[in-house]
């Protein structure tokens, strides 16, 4: 499931019918209850017990959008970034309403957290994040890292990959 406080560009979801009915009267139909801002781009029937895209999605892509700093403030962002991507572990502690954890955000992070633009109004980050056997992070969890406050972050998930591939992104392809 997406993080609260994020967007997406590559949702998806499973949806089982009790009847079997054409694939392109499903897409109509749901077309016109979604709500305002949200479409369907593509739909595709899957065999019967097929994994679901859940289960198969190991690897998310995200766009972090940050207010602008001023060249001290974005210094400190790149020198923290740096700092945990050459960390060989980086442990944080989740707290949840039942229990608190230490995880290492190094075993999660798919590649290297990076700055992709600094831009007059913003910052943009890279962040590819993985699941593992244990679970996940979330990225507000990797902006906590590096000392930002992800609700002043703008999160887009822009991909969701298999193995490598991608299985749904923006645009509307799938695979």
């Amino acid at each position: 499931a997406l993080a609260v406080g994020s967007t997406s560009e590559s949702e998806y979801f499973d949806l089982t019918l009790k009847e079997d009915l054409p694939v392109d009267e499903v897409f109509r139909r749901l077309q016109t209850e979604l709500p305002e801002g949200a479409k369907l781009i593509a739909m595709e029937k899957i065999p019967p017990r097929h994994k679901s895209l859940s289960e198969i999605a190991d690897t998310a892509v995200y766009t972090v959008a940050l207010p602008a700093a001023d060249e001290t403030g974005r210094r400190i962002m790149r020198e923290r970034i740096d700092k945990l991507n050459a960390a060989k572990e980086f442990i944080f502690t989740r707290v949840t309403p039942k229990k608190t954890r230490q995880k290492d955000l190094k075993k999660y992070l798919a590649e290297p957290l990076t700055v992709t633009a600094e831009q007059p109004d913003r910052t943009l980050l890279s962040l590819t994040i993985k699941t593992a056997a244990d679970g996940s992070i979330k990225p507000a969890e990797v902006l906590s890292a590096i000392g930002v406050d992800a609700q002043r972050a703008d999160i887009r998930r822009r991909a969701l990959l298999a193995n490598g591939q991608e299985i749904i992104y923006a645009g509307g392809q799938t695979s």
